[in-house]
C-alpha cells in the first residue's frame, strides 16, 4: 500500500507522460520529506523510472537517493541487507529485464552504502555492467541474459 500523495503523484506523471522539475521538488520536499516508507512506494517510483523517458534531470538523483536511503535505513542490525530484501531489491529493478540506468545506479549504490550486502547483488551488478560493457562499435551490448542469481552449482572463482 502506497500513501495516496505519491499514489496521486504516480497518476499525474504517468497522465502527463513527462516528470517536471516541479514534480521532482514535490516529491521530495512534499510527498516523500521523510523519505520512503514502504517496498510498495519504491515499487510505485521504479514503474515511473521504467516507464517514463521524459524526466527532468534532477529525477535522476532524487529517486536514486531515495531509494537507497530506503533500504540502508531498512538494514539489519550493523548495515546489513540480507538476502530477501537484495532478492526484491532484483526483482523490482530490474521488473521484466527491463534495468534502467538508475536502477543499475541504485544497486550500485546499495554495495556501497551498506556495511555488507549479501553476495547476490554484487553478482547481479557486476554481471549487468558485464552485459552492457561497450561493443567495438561504440553501442552497448544489452541483449546478454543477465541472471539475477548465481549458479549454486559452479564455485565463484570459475572462469566465466
Amino acid at each position: 500500500m502506497i500513501r495516496q500523495e505519491l499514489r496521486d503523484f504516480v497518476d499525474d506523471v504517468l497522465d502527463a507522460g513527462r516528470v517536471s522539475e516541479r514534480d521532482v521538488r514535490r516529491l521530495a520536499a512534499e510527498i516523500l520529506a521523510g523519505g520512503v516508507a514502504r517496498r510498495a512506494e519504491v515499487d510505485a517510483l521504479a514503474a515511473l523510472d521504467r516507464l517514463i523517458g521524459d524526466r527532468h534531470p534532477s529525477w535522476d538523483d532524487t529517486f536514486v537517493d531515495l531509494v537507497v536511503a530506503h533500504v540502508v535505513a531498512g538494514a539489519a542490525a550493523g548495515g546489513q541487507v540480507e538476502r530477501d530484501v537484495v532478492n526484491w531489491l532484483i526483482t523490482t529493478l530490474d521488473a521484466a529485464g527491463a534495468m534502467t540506468d538508475n536502477g543499475l545506479r541504485i544497486a550500485i549504490e546499495v554495495t556501497r552504502a551498506a556495511n555488507h550486502v549479501d553476495q547476490t547483488l554484487m553478482t547481479f551488478v557486476l554481471q549487468t555492467m558485464q552485459a552492457r560493457r561497450p561493443l567495438a562499435g561504440g553501442g552497448m551490448d544489452r541483449a546478454a541474459p543477465v541472471s539475477a542469481t548465481p549458479d549454486r552449482d559452479q564455485p565463484l572463482d570459475a572462469a566465466a
